[in-house]
């Protein structure tokens, strides 16, 4: 009984990893996930975002951008964004099984000075 459940074990955790190798999510995914979660919306540049207290429609410029797709099963994204007023928004995720997850998140920091 106990070699049935680990040959059981082994097919589904080689199942869910062919599963998650072809279901890692692109770049387009994670501008999709930065919009709905962020509500943050990017061109080819510069991006918007929609200030939750005031309504205002920020624009914010693509400082830092790295994509790490090397991976077999999964990938990172980092994006750092700068407003006009100088702050930083940082933003890293990684994503796998067709889904991002917020690794870092700071939102409006002021950018260093020096």
């Amino acid at each position: 009984m106990k070699k049935l459940l680990n040959r059981l074990l082994a097919v589904v955790v080689c199942l869910l990893l062919i599963y998650s190798t072809a279901h890692r999510p692109n770049e387009e995914d994670f501008n999709r996930w930065l919009e709905n979660k962020y509500d943050i919306s990017c061109a080819s540049i510069s991006c918007t975002k929609e200030d939750e207290e005031t309504g205002k429609v920020r624009t914010l410029i693509v400082t830092g951008s790295r994509t790490k797709e090397g991976y077999l099963f999964f990938n990172t994204v980092a994006r750092v964004f700068e407003g006009k007023e100088g702050k930083q928004t940082t933003i890293k995720a990684i994503g796998f099984f067709g889904h991002y997850y917020t690794i870092v998140e700071e939102i409006d920091r002021p950018e260093p000075r020096g």
